[in-house]
């Protein structure tokens, strides 16, 4: 938190339950900069899904050390959210101390849920005694068969019948969830409008950072966000997402900002990086979900897992990171000239 206490934020630091690997304290931070009495707010998150969260968090880090790029934003209440999966990030994850994907937790838990009970027709494709060759090829026969877009859609869309799976949602609020609801009302009690801008990776085109919402077509949302985002924001409901797979998911942090925030008009967005094709960030999820399930992390086999999921979420080359700077402070931008906009009301 060296950038936030660099422009002298208000920081908020929750700690987690668990360690991490090197048995360090874990945290998910708050660190807010701006007026407590501003009229909106722009609330930056990291690490939703775990070692996604290096994308985020350079961002937070160059836009709060940007003696440029921050005073454009000095009306606004702005919160960084730094590892809201603490543990996902530090252990390399997707999913939290649960094997939770956070992004299929936000839900409500009283009302009757979608389980995905296609998901255990592939169960044991996703979780094999091993991961070897012959598992490779037992699972290559089935997508050969059954069709690769209806095994990622199945995959991918969450599911609620298998705790050890992959996209598993959860039966009831997890941590991070929970730290969620309880800090991010207290420190925009009086802003009216909030912006939620959720950082992704590893899926969509290289570098680009697509903008992607859950709104209706016909929604106030939507026509917003066509205007602020000269047409570029794309809605991801009913399928409209049509990069590598399309897939419909719930549970989405961006998708419950009413129920963390009522009393707010409230916005969420997310904006994925593309980095590998969607097939290797597939397995590399797979063989990451394994290796903590059966596997042995401390291993040549285990470090080999692991750094291939840091390199299907995180690229290291200086064109990949540039691109992700340039789209973020353009969306950034475009976000607070929109929150000021007559649009709001």
């Amino acid at each position: 938190m060296t950038a936030a206490r660099g422009v002298g934020a208000d920081i908020h630091s929750i700690s987690h339950p668990d360690k991490g690997p090197n048995n360090e304290t874990l945290f998910m931070d708050f660190a807010v900069v701006g007026p407590a009495d501003a009229a909106n707010a722009l609330v930056i998150v990291s690490g939703t899904h775990g070692t996604e969260g290096y994308c985020g968090s350079g961002c937070q880090v160059e836009l709060l050390s940007n003696p440029t790029e921050l005073p454009k934003f000095s009306d606004l209440r702005l919160v960084c959210v730094h590892a809201h999966n603490p543990h996902g990030f530090a252990w390399a994850r997707r999913v939290n101390e649960d094997n939770v994907d956070i992004n299929r937790n936000y839900v409500d838990f009283s009302e009757k849920m979608d389980t995905n009970e296609a998901y255990r027709a592939i169960q044991h494709l996703i979780l094999p005694d091993v991961i070897d060759d012959r598992s490779e090829a037992v699972l290559d026969a089935w997508v050969d068969e059954q069709g690769k877009d209806n095994f990622l859609r199945t995959a991918l869309s969450g599911q609620r019948v298998d705790p050890k799976g992959i996209f598993y949602g959860g039966l009831q609020p997890v941590w991070s969830n929970i730290v969620m609801r309880e800090c991010l009302p207290t420190l925009l009690e009086n802003q009216k409008c909030v912006l939620v801008i959720d950082f992704h990776t590893g899926l969509g085109p290289f570098g680009h950072g697509d903008i992607l919402h859950t709104y209706p077509e016909n929604s106030w949302e939507n026509r917003v966000f066509g205007d602020w985002f000269e047409g570029q924001a794309v809605a991801t409901i009913e399928e409209q997402y049509m990069g590598d797979v399309s897939y419909q998911a719930t549970g989405a942090f961006v998708s419950a900002l009413d129920s963390i925030l009522p009393g707010h008009k409230t916005l969420g967005l997310v904006i994925e990086y593309g980095t590998v094709e969607i097939e290797r960030v597939f397995r590399a999820l797979r063989a990451d979900n394994w290796l903590h399930m059966q596997g042995v992390v401390d291993s040549d086999q285990g470090r080999k897992i692991k750094q291939e999921m840091f390199d299907c979420f995180y690229s290291p080359t200086e064109k990949w990171q540039q691109m992700v700077w340039d789209r973020a402070i353009w969306l950034f931008e475009k976000s607070a000239s929109g929150l000021r906009s007559h649009l709001i009301g």
